[in-house]
């Protein structure tokens, strides 16, 4: 994956996460932020950032196929 779409889904994973942060903090009625249940989407919110950045797919893509074009005895 490129790291100009990591940055922008990064931004993205921010926007959803503040989002939420915001919505829960008027829904509880605190002031500032969303309370016990903020710090957890804070927490899902770095993991979704790591998950991000490590994403490799180059890796997925150098397995070994020739192992499934064997001819098998049929007898």
């Amino acid at each position: 994956m490129n790291s100009i779409l990591k940055v922008v889904m990064i931004i993205g994973v921010f926007l959803i996460g503040g989002f939420f942060i915001a919505l829960i903090g008027e829904a509880t009625g605190h002031t500032k932020g969303g309370g016990p249940m903020g710090i957890v989407i804070m927490f899902g919110v770095i993991a979704a950032i790591r998950a991000i950045w490590k994403y490799k797919p180059e890796a997925n893509n150098n397995r070994d196929i020739t192992s499934d074009k064997e001819n098998l005895d049929k007898s």
